[in-house]
Order: structure tokens, then sequence, then C-alpha cells
């Protein structure tokens, strides 16, 4: 009794540092696949292997025999380890690798909300947005300022059209 209430709050004090599961798009190789537990195995790029299992309600089975030892990219909801690492993927669509796919060959970090704020913060640099427009009024800008504004604005259409 002793021991199991030891782990219960090991696991409670381990559980807000296991990231939540999220909606993923990963792009790798198929391999190994148990029909008899629905389960398959993601090769990524980096050569990181995720397990994986389908969901049968928007994945038919037989689907799985056709990407096996192909590229894909698989739509789903990665769920994590305690750890922070990858646990396994519940699939939910399957589709052959096709150009610009690249983009999902890796995992990317997820941050919590006080780690985009301390982002956000840093590069803020010390800027004080809000006493930058405190006590103006729009309208205020003298005639050379909004021509050089729309000068810098065409510049910059300018050159994004080029690209």
């Amino acid at each position: 009794m002793k021991r199991t209430a030891y782990k219960i709050s090991k696991i409670q004090k381990r559980k807000p540092a296991v990231p939540e599961p999220r909606a993923v798009l990963l792009s790798g190789f198929f391999d190994t696949i148990e029909h008899s537990r629905k389960c398959f195995q993601l090769t990524m790029e980096n050569g990181e292997i995720i397990k994986g299992r389908i969901d049968e309600g928007t994945i038919a089975l037989e689907q799985l025999r056709k990407f096996w030892g192909q590229p894909v990219t698989i739509k789903g909801i990665l769920h994590f380890k305690a750890s922070g690492k990858p646990g396994f993927l519940e699939a939910q669509v399957i589709n052959p690798r096709q150009a610009g796919d690249e983009l999902f060959d890796a995992i990317r970090a997820s941050q919590s909300a006080p780690q985009i704020l301390a982002k956000i913060k840093a590069e803020s640099s010390g800027r004080n947005a809000g006493a930058e427009i405190w006590d103006r009024w729009p309208g205020e800008e003298s005639i050379d300022q909004l021509l050089d504004a729309l000068k810098s604005s065409e510049t910059a259409n300018s050159w994004r059209d080029t690209f």
C-alpha cells in the first residue's frame, strides 16, 4: 500500500511536466506494420523512430499495405512520454509524401504560454510600445512622415514582387 502511494505521488509530480498531446503533421518512411494491433512505425529523416497506431474510424487497415516502405506524411495526434519525448502517434490521415512536405521532417518543439511571453519580452529589447502611442492621436503625423512611410511601403512592396 505504501509503495503504491509513493508511485502515485511520483506520477502526480511528473504529470505537469508532460507535454499535452497535440495535432501534428509528420513526414517520414512508413515502416513495420503490425496488422493485428493496428500499429506502425514512422522513421523520420533524422533517424528518429516514432511508433504509431491508426484510427480505424478514419483509416482503413488495408490502406496500410500500400504505404509500407514508402515516404508518407501523417496527420494525427502526437502523445508524449514523461521525459517530453514523443511517445506514440495516433494517425488520422496518411498520404503519400508530396513536394513541400519536407517541412514536416522534424517534430517542432511546442512552447508554453510563459515561454512565448518570455520570448516576446526578450525580442522587444526594452521597447515600450504603450509609451510610444500614449497621448497621441491618429493624424498627428506630419505630411513628410506620411510620405516617408508611403515610400518605404512602396519600396517594400516592389521588393516583395521581384521574388
